[in-house]
């Protein structure tokens, strides 16, 4: 049944059973694993002397754990093989047991905290339980036998080399089970090490155990504040809690609202600090597309150029959003930067000269197919040779504008829910947040082309 466990962990032994094979259990084991249910017992903390199984731990069935120390010495009290059962290696594998963080009573507040560091086989086997879970997530097909198996060829070795009566296969190792199970990891598997005071731009890794993605945007101690703006788009709607800032700041924009596909982010980080966003695509292709900031994927930090696809790590063409507003310098940028309010849809367009010493000038129209409604059109920094006419034609704002050095004109307009064509003639604009370059005549509303 749906509420079924997938797979049970087992801190306990019958007393008065070491080095005996007591077959009470069996078959309740046996009815758990002919339903794909998991069982992982603790080795139990009768050693260390050799021949110190315990039932049902040592039940052939049972998958046993034993004990190691911070320095992955075999724990002195971790129960060793042979099994008295099968004559077997046992344990099977071995996990941390020493000083594991693990909730602890209050005793109604007898205690001071409610966590504690105690030590035991019943501490190790929990680790592997919860590999065990998360390799069924990762290979929701495989079955017992080979999730057992996968953990034991993905063990470390310790002690004699090849599975011995101490440590089993060895110390647990969720990735090398991963790879034993599945096959190698992919190169964007991994948190890489990053420090937010020597390494400047974008990390980027994926959970490959549970699909979730995590970025991290560093500045690498910059004096000056540095911007990453871009997009991380997917061929579905993003879903409720599947987006997440980590540790952005007031200045910082993340948006998922305003298209419900598309992730647009705008971050800026200066010094020591950082910026994050962690997503999880729920098995949608996703394009990643964070502008022109270098991208390092995955535990290698390996360096990928931009935009590309999540899944095949090649090259994607994310989808133009128009909402955000630009980085834009009216000494250094010329054209028209023209981008959507997210939250009002109102639209912004800013022509600047970038430094010109000449004049620099745009004249076009921006049409809808319904009359502009009064106050929804106004100029911005106009000056008396500027043009702007929204009466001629109640439908269409004629436009003709004239900049110089570092000067700039702007319209904003309220569309109300008409369809838009902007048509500025010849001059280049860029579009959102992003600043991408676009064609013009162009439809506000679908982004491709139309006739003014």
């Amino acid at each position: 049944p749906d509420d079924a466990p997938d797979v049970v962990n087992n801190s306990w032994s019958l007393q008065g059973t070491t080095n005996l094979c007591d077959p009470e259990f069996s078959a309740d084991i046996a009815a758990l694993k002919a339903v794909g249910i998991g069982v992982i017992f603790s080795a139990g903390n009768y050693g260390p002397s050799a021949s110190t199984s315990v039932s049902p731990n040592n039940d052939p069935q049972s998958f046993a754990v034993g004990a190691v120390d911070q320095s992955l010495t075999v724990e002195t009290y971790s129960s060793r093989g042979p099994s008295a059962c099968s004559a077997g290696t046992y344990p099977r594998v071995a996990a941390p047991g020493t000083g594991v963080l693990t909730a602890d009573l209050t005793n109604s507040g007898a205690n001071p905290t409610s966590y504690t560091f105690p030590g035991g086989t019943s501490f190790a086997s929990p680790h592997v339980a919860g590999a065990m879970a998360l390799l069924m997530q990762a290979a929701p097909g495989a079955s017992l036998a080979a999730l057992e198996a996968a953990l034991e060829a993905g063990a470390l070795d310790l002690g004699p080399a090849g599975p011995d009566n101490d440590y089993g296969a060895g110390l647990l190792d969720l990735v090398g089970a991963y790879e034993a199970l599945i096959g190698p990891l992919p190169p964007s598997c991994g948190e890489p090490p990053w420090d937010s005071a020597l390494d400047q731009g974008v990390f980027l890794w994926e959970d490959c155990l549970t699909g979730q993605w995590r970025m991290r945007f560093l500045a690498g101690g910059s004096g000056p504040w540095l911007p990453t703006l871009g997009t991380i788009s997917a061929d579905q709607p993003w879903c409720p809690g599947c987006v997440t800032g980590v540790s952005l700041e007031p200045h910082d924009l993340l948006d998922f609202v305003s298209d419900p596909s598309v992730v647009l982010f705008d971050l800026q980080v200066q010094g020591t600090g950082w910026d994050g966003i962690d997503f999880d695509p729920q098995g949608a292709n996703v394009c990643f597309a964070p502008g022109t900031t270098p991208v390092y994927l995955g535990q290698g930090a390996l360096p990928v150029a931009s935009p590309f696809d999540l899944g095949t790590l090649q090259a994607c063409a994310p989808p133009i959003p128009s909402c955000g507003e630009p980085l834009w310098d009216p000494a250094v940028d010329q054209g028209v930067y023209l981008w959507e309010d997210c939250v009002t849809g109102q639209w912004r367009m800013r022509f600047l000269a970038g430094g010109s010493g000449p004049w620099v000038g745009t004249a076009g129209t921006i049409s809808a197919d319904q009359p502009w409604c009064p106050g929804c059109v106004t100029g911005v920094m106009l000056e008396p040779h500027d043009l702007l006419d929204v009466v001629s034609d109640p439908n269409v704002v004629m436009l003709d504008l004239r900049v110089q050095g570092t000067g700039w004109d702007g319209i904003d307009f309220d569309p109300q829910g008409a369809n838009v064509c902007f048509a500025p003639g010849t001059t280049p604009v860029f579009l959102g947040a992003a600043a991408a370059p676009v064609g013009t005549p162009i439809d506000l509303a679908t982004l491709q082309a139309c006739m003014p």
